[in-house]
Order: structure tokens, then sequence, then C-alpha cells
């Protein structure tokens, strides 16, 4: 609890000075800090997230996690990882290749983990009231961690119009952007 209050203060405080920037920077890029800012509301969030992840698996989470599902459940981590080091390479290198690519793995473990938890909903045999609150909690928390990524990778596209929408409009197409 100590901890989110210090990452609170700390973005906060990030906000603030971000402010301050633009108030006192007549040139300042207004869309970078306003990129910024949302990288860092995702960025915490996917902590928050985490934190979640762990205190279900404290009160009978992964450890007590049925055969049925077991297998699906325990590949998820590993598909995040993966994301992670994909929106860590795509925003350091500014790749909008792999900004897309990191969307699509992003997208894909979003839709599984829809699926799975849809039929943790209509599972009545296999699965324990309990097991099944607990799968489905980590798989909305896996999903969400996705999306988190997701839209931190959107801030390597540079259009702040484009923030947190997974598939950017092509230029001059007039399109609108998806969500």
């Amino acid at each position: 609890f100590t901890r989110d209050q210090d990452i609170n203060r700390l973005l906060r405080s990030l906000r603030g000075n971000i402010v301050t920037h633009l108030s006192v920077n007549r040139n300042a890029d207004i869309a970078a800090c306003l990129a910024l800012m949302s990288i860092a509301k995702d960025a915490e969030r996917i902590g928050d997230y985490c934190k979640n992840l762990y205190e279900v698996t404290e009160h009978g989470g992964l450890g007590q996690t049925p055969s049925v599902y077991e297998d699906r459940i325990r590949t998820i981590p590993d598909d995040i990882e993966n994301i992670f080091e994909l929106v860590r390479t795509a925003f350091r290198e500014s790749d909008t290749k792999q900004a897309k690519v990191a969307i699509k793995a992003a997208d894909a473990v979003r839709a599984a983990c829809e699926k799975l938890a849809l039929e943790l909903l209509d599972d009545r045999s296999t699965i324990s009231t309990q097991e099944a609150v607990a799968c489905s909690m980590q798989t909305r928390y896996f999903k969400r961690i996705a999306s988190h990524l997701a839209n931190i990778a959107t801030a390597v596209f540079g259009r702040i119009e484009d923030l947190d929408f997974r598939k950017p409009p092509k230029p001059g197409s007039g399109e609108q952007p998806a969500s």
C-alpha cells in the first residue's frame, strides 16, 4: 500500500512537472507532453494490475488453477512478457512496425482472455466457484495489462489523436481510428 501511494505521488508530480514545463516553455511539444502523461497513466495501471494478480495468486489463484484451464492460463504471462519486450523495443527505437506487432500480440492476448473468461462463466461442472472466480480475475487482469501495453505502443505512431487507439488510420485516408 505504501508503495502504491509513492507511485501515485510520483505520477501526480510528473503531471505537475509536465504542466509547469508547458507553462514556462513557449515552444514545448504539447503532443509529446500529453503522450507522456498518457503513457505514465498506462504504466501505473499496469502496476496496479500486476499487484492485483499477485493478490489473487496469494489467495488461491494460479497455484489452484484446475488442469482443464491451467495450461492456457499459464501461457498468458509469457505472452505478456513478450509484449512488454515488443513495446519497449518499439518505444526505444521509435519503430512503428514493432509497435504494430506489439498491438497485434496484445489483441491476441485480449481475445484469448475474453474467450477463456466466457468459458469460465459457462463452466458449471469442472471448476469450483472459488477457482472460477480466481481464474476469471486473472484473465481479466491479464487482458487489462495487454490493453495498457497496446495503449503505450500507440504512442510510437507520434500522433496524439491516435493515442490509445489500436489501428491508426493511414495518413490522408480520412479513416477514423479503431479502438
